[in-house]
Order: structure tokens, then sequence, then C-alpha cells
């Protein structure tokens, strides 16, 4: 949390911001209080901090003279924004205690601040559970959580502490959290009454050791969640119990939707995605996840992407927008969408080897409005479709008459084939309603 505030001034479009930069120099405090002042006199309530913890320790003597004019001008900041640097930055060897150091004065400021209404919290890494408990519970609406065991003093977010202190902020609303979620931190989840949107970023390890069981954990309540699968295998989504789900985003990295999956019926809204790890990324997880457990080989994304039909979105009967990525390429599933008769929007994005095999079904969906075509790894080295592929996916473009907005991204269509020689029913240059 070194360096100095910059005050910006308000506008109807944002609300004052205060921001931290990093610097080697040591703010002197007669900045900083002129800045209060200055703040004062506009009369801001509404004030964001976002900081970074210094590398040395010179820059503790900053960071406490920011804690201080915390501790008095508390009821000014709404929100909090804790950024690591990146990690190659922790070579500096006091990098730990300063971290150590940052915390514990952040925390000491905000359990003797005097009417705090902080409203939003994000940090990177929680060293202490002491830093959760601080938080004003009764103000704060928004928190954001992530872990990674990159950090060797980063709590884990499955911990018993973690999750004890997440109990006490019952008010939250929003709640994103990245790393080692497993089944205690979702059970503290599912006691949080009040909240409606919900994002959950789950490692490879944590997957594979909870299983689905941390879904029904969930609470019911929920409108708004984001969900990021990773577990190198078939993953059951057991969703139907949040019933009052609208949106919801689903992302399967490495892995498929398993025989028996469910979604809530209440979901308006939907966003799929299929992604498999670069080769060496997915290594490097390997052989940490082999440190601990067992690994299952990974599907490929053809597998991954004709799980879908596990998810049995035709019972989705008030689903009105769906937007898929790399999934949703088997011409019978695509056909069966037309029974989802509240379906008014679809959004579609594949890489062209997949397109190809979907492209038949395209005519047949009457919202269908935008389609992203992209090269696959596939083909960046072959240099697009085959003419056979090529004509394929063009006929299955030029039926597609409901489309208005269509990106073609990288040289995807043989040479021998010309792409605007078709009678296009629409414009290619429309937009996305």
């Amino acid at each position: 949390m070194s360096g100095h505030l910059i005050p910006r001034p308000a506008s109807t479009d944002a609300a004052p911001i205060c921001q931290q930069r990093q610097q080697d120099s040591v703010q002197p405090a007669a900045d900083l209080q002129k800045l209060a002042r200055s703040i004062a006199a506009e009369c801001c309530r509404d004030l964001h901090i976002r900081t970074v913890p210094p590398l040395r320790i010179q820059g503790i003597h900053k960071l406490a003279l920011i804690c201080s004019w915390l501790q008095r001008q508390a009821g000014l900041v709404s929100s909090i924004e804790v950024y690591y640097p990146h990690l190659w930055r922790c070579e500096f060897k006091d990098s730990d205690t300063c971290f150590d150091t940052a915390e514990q004065l952040l925390t000491l400021s905000l359990q003797t601040a005097a009417g705090a209404q902080l409203r939003s919290f994000s940090t990177r890494i929680v060293r202490s559970p002491a830093l959760l408990c601080a938080l004003p519970a009764a103000a704060l609406t928004r928190l954001e959580l992530q872990h990674s065991s990159a950090w060797r003093s980063s709590l884990d977010l499955n911990s018993s502490s973690i999750a004890a202190a997440l109990t006490q902020l019952s008010n939250l609303r929003s709640l994103q959290l990245a790393g080692s979620v497993g089944d205690a931190c979702m059970a503290a989840v599912g006691q949080l009454a009040k909240l409606t949107g919900l994002s959950v970023d789950s490692d490879r390890t944590s997957c594979q050791a909870a299983g689905s069981c941390h879904q029904q954990m969930l609470p019911p309540q929920l409108q708004q969640m984001t969900l990021k699968v990773s577990n190198g295998g078939a993953a059951r989504i057991t969703l139907q119990h949040v019933t009052a789900l609208r949106d919801l985003n689903l992302l399967l990295v490495d892995c498929r939707a398993a025989a028996g999956s469910s979604l809530p019926a209440s979901l308006t809204a939907l966003t799929l995605g299929v992604y498999t790890t670069p080769p060496g990324e997915a290594l490097v997880a390997t052989v940490l996840s082999a440190l601990t457990t067992a690994t299952i080989p990974a599907p490929g994304a053809a597998a991954a992407a004709a799980s879908m039909q596990h998810l049995n979105m035709t019972a989705l009967q008030q689903l009105q927008r769906l937007t898929a990525s790399n999934c949703l390429q088997q011409p019978q599933l695509l056909v069966s969408l037309s029974a989802v008769t509240a379906l008014t929007y679809i959004s579609l994005q594949y890489d062209a080897t997949f397109a190809v095999q979907a492209a038949p079904a395209w005519q047949h969906l009457s919202a269908l409005h935008s389609l992203y075509l992209q090269v696959g790894d596939d083909l960046e080295e072959s240099g697009g479709l085959d003419p056979t592929q090529s004509l394929l996916l063009l006929q299955g473009l030029a039926a597609a008459t409901s489309l208005t907005c269509l990106v073609i991204e990288g040289r995807i269509v043989h040479d021998s084939m010309q792409l605007c020689a078709l009678d296009w029913p629409y414009s290619p240059a429309g937009a996305m309603p």
C-alpha cells in the first residue's frame, strides 16, 4: 500500500476516486493532510481506494500515514481494492514481511476506524482471518477474495478460519471467490441469506476433491452466478435447487458435463463456455496437481462440447438469451433449441472446425442473431479449412437468415472460395441487439 493518493474531481459519470500509486520515495505527511482537507472541502462521500502493498520496508512509512488517515476518515471511503504485485516481484527478500505488515496495518485501521461505511472490499491475498473480521459487516455488500498457492503465506480460502469469517459478513449481496474453494468455504457461502450474486473460480485440485458436493450448498436465493469448473474429467453440474437463479455463466475448463447434470428451470440468460488449457500451462498444472492428488486425463474439446446434451437445455422454457463458446456444435442439439419458445437471442462462437459441423443447423434457429468464427489451433498452420469444409460453412452462413452480426477472425475460408460472392440476406455490419 505504498504510494500517494491522487484525488479525481467528481463528475456526473463517476464517483470521486482516490488511487494509490507505488513509488519508492516517502510521501510527506503534510501532503496527505493537505489532500484530506481538500477532500473534506469537496464534501466527498464516495471515495474508492486502490492500493498496492509495498515491496520494501521503506514503503511501510507511507502506508502507516495512509492508514492513520483512514482511521479518521473511514466514513468517506466506500471501496478498497488491494492489488498485489506480479509474482516475479516477490523476489525481494523482505516481501513477505512487508505484506504481513501491510495487512496488519490495514486491519488495525479498519478495527479502530470510526463510522466506517465500506461497501466493497477486494484483495488477492488473505494472510490472516483478522482482516476479514475487521471489515464492517453491517455496511459491506461486496467482497472479492482470490487465493494463489504461489503466495507462500496466503491462507487457503477453504480454511476453517476464512470460512468462519465469511459467515459473519451477513449483509453481502455480491461475492467473488477464486482459488481453493472447497466444501468448508461453500458451506459458509450457503449461510449468506442476502447473497444474490456469486462468482466461483475453483482451481483443479479443489474441484477434484469436492466433486459436485459444494454446488449443493449454494444458497437458493442466488439470482446471478458465474461458475468455473476444472476437474480434469466429468463434472456433474447440480444447480436445480437454486430456484431463483436467472443468469448463469458456466465455464468448463479441461472437463466435460457428466450425465445427470441439471440446470434450474428459472434461468432466463445462460452463457456456456468450453475451454482447454494451452499445452505448456496444462503440463505445469498436471505436475503440480500430481504432487497432491491423482489426476484424470483432461477430455478433448470435442468430447466436452458433446457433453452439453447432459444439461437438458430444452427443459429451460423461460430461457430468453443463450451465448455459447466452442460448444453446441452438434446439429441435433442446436435444432432442439427451437423447442424453447421463450428464446429470442442466440450468440454462438466457434473455432472454424467446430463451425463446419454446426453450420447445417443454423437455418433452423430463428433466434440466432450473432456468430463469431475464429481460426482454431488446429488451423493455425494449415492455413484454413479445405474447399469442401469451406463450402459447407458458407452454405450454412447463407441459410442463416436471422443473423444480424457476423464476425470472422483470421484466414478461415480456403483461398479458392470467395467469401463475399454469395447473396447475403443481411448486413454483415449489423450490430447485436
